[in-house]
């Protein structure tokens, strides 16, 4: 495999496709494409989404990726621009050589040229540690039913 490691940005369904399909298989092997995480983070996987997947190819293969969804913080009338990042995996015969890091080097080089000033990172591996992310607490899961979100104004 005398390929070298390319890193992209996706552009269209046919690139989301193989992604969606490297992540099903580290982290829901039983999905469907179409399953799984496709389904859990459709937000993220959306086509007007795509340039914000980055991804590590070596020849036609994707190994590794970076699931990116910018969003704009708002608190008190301050908005405040934050990327929100997750969906990291990488093919286990393909990790402990640094491709999620350049990838996510990307990303921060990405995003600190777009002026966004804070990253929010889902979990606590320690690659996020040795790319001098900082743990800010715990995280806490809320989940609201109808009768308790109340009435939806239209």
């Amino acid at each position: 495999m005398g390929d070298s490691l390319t890193i992209s940005q996706a552009s269209s369904t046919k690139e989301i496709l193989p992604l969606l399909s490297m992540l099903n298989s580290v982290y829901r092997p039983t999905a469907a494409p179409y399953e799984g995480m496709a389904l859990e983070f459709p937000h993220l996987f959306a086509l007007d989404n795509a340039q914000n997947l980055y991804y590590a190819s070596i020849g036609n293969q994707v190994v590794s990726m970076v699931g990116v969804y910018p969003q704009v913080l708002a608190i008190e009338g301050i908005e405040l621009p934050v990327a929100s990042i997750g969906c990291i995996a990488t093919l286990l015969i393909f990790e402990k050589r640094g491709i999620a890091t350049k990838i996510l080097n990307q990303v921060f080089d990405d995003l600190t040229q777009q002026d966004y000033p804070l990253a929010l990172i889902s979990g606590e591996r320690g690659l996020y540690r040795r790319l001098d992310a900082v743990p800010v607490g715990s995280m806490y899961e809320v989940t609201l039913t109808t009768d308790e979100l109340g009435p939806v104004i239209q």
